[in-house]
């Protein structure tokens, strides 16, 4: 809402219906939150819902069904950041063993992927952190001692990119989002 009455206002009415149906409004940290997308009103509306006991947070950032979301400038940590010690324990993993190249390349689709990607059409993950598991999903597929490894090669000739580089399945996992969210709703 555009004021913190109306916002107030909104939870009242809320609350008012919750009441007359015989329901309740889940409250409480990780159950409502609410936030302001400018600096100057964000203290009027952390004291307004405090004064009134309402029981929501006001968040800058927030996690949500899996995306990490930032409702201010400033940028929030990725997934890859927040599942990074996993991650690379599971791609040092798949560098140990001693499987041919392309089994590997399926082994970081199948498992490194999914869990450091999910949701990074919704909250891109920024470029450093895209840098860093590139180098690091090139070094589980190719190997360590390799020093004259091109990871355009790797990921372009001799694996599936979309599949194992991070920076393509970033962008094939966003195509694929905006096509399913038009077909849904042309």
């Amino acid at each position: 809402s555009s004021t913190i009455q109306t916002l107030m206002k909104g939870h009242e009415l809320t609350q008012a219906f919750a009441e007359l149906t015989g329901m309740r409004i889940g409250t409480g940290p990780g159950k409502s939150c609410c936030w302001p997308s400018h600096p100057q009103p964000r203290q009027a509306l952390k004291d307004a819902v405090q004064a009134r006991g309402l029981g929501i947070e006001v968040v800058l950032e927030e996690r949500s069904l899996g995306a990490y979301l930032a409702y201010s400038r400033r940028k929030c940590k990725s997934r890859i950041d927040h599942t990074w010690q996993e991650t690379q324990a599971m791609l040092l993993r798949i560098e140990a063993t001693k499987l041919p190249l392309e089994i590997r390349a399926i082994l970081v689709g199948i498992f490194v992927q999914p869990k450091a990607l999910y949701a990074c059409a919704v909250s891109p993950p920024s470029k450093s952190s895209i840098k860093r598991l590139r180098g690091a999903t090139a070094r589980a597929i190719w190997g360590q001692s390799n020093r004259w490894r091109a990871n355009e090669i790797l990921y372009t000739l001799l694996s599936k990119g979309h599949v194992v580089d991070p920076q393509q399945s970033c962008a094939h996992s966003t195509f694929l989002t905006a096509r399913r969210v038009l077909r849904r709703n042309p």
